[in-house]
């Protein structure tokens, strides 16, 4: 069962759109790095945008293809690092920062919806691994008093690892 309207599960259910992570979820990756890492309202924003900048094609028919790529999201990465660390920013900091759009795809094809193309273009064949997802979801479902949705499991899950992922690269240089 989704936690979705049933009119609108009805519509998106035999699409696969359901329960993919949105924009709310993305930017609280954004939100939370840039509490980690230092709390100025600049990064705030810088980290917001970085974590929404895989779904600029949202509206698009290549959605999930281009801007969640490897292929392109991975040099993207790479060129942010650098663009971060010429800027004088502290080599965690730009870190952090340039990795919140590949974290993006990776939300993406672990928490359920459109299958993500991570190797476009060399490949249209999309990835989504919710379903593996699901099956750590419903043994916490299963010890837990409490009637959840397993798709929320899903995304929270999938967020908690990202945050923890976050956490441990800004703890890193205290090591």
């Amino acid at each position: 069962m989704s936690p979705l309207p049933r009119s609108l599960n009805r519509f998106l259910k035999p699409l696969g759109i359901i329960n993919m992570p949105d924009t709310f979820t993305h930017a609280i990756l954004g939100l939370t790095a840039s509490i980690l890492l230092n709390r100025d309202p600049s990064t705030y924003i810088i980290a917001v945008l970085l974590s929404e900048l895989p779904d600029i094609d949202a509206f698009t028919p290549q959605h999930r293809a281009a801007c969640h790529s490897l292929l392109v999201v991975s040099p993207l990465t790479l060129v942010l690092l650098l663009s971060f660390n010429y800027t004088g920013l502290n080599s965690t900091t730009s870190a952090v920062l340039a990795l919140l759009p590949l974290l993006h795809v990776v939300m993406d094809f672990t928490c359920g919806g459109l299958p993500v193309r991570l190797l476009w273009p060399l490949s249209n064949k999309g990835v989504q691994l919710a379903d593996k997802i699901d099956i750590i979801a419903e043994r916490l479902l299963s010890i837990s008093p409490y009637g959840y949705y397993k798709e929320v499991i899903r995304a929270n899950l999938v967020l908690f690892i990202c945050i923890l992922a976050l956490l441990t690269l800004t703890l890193l240089p205290s090591l």
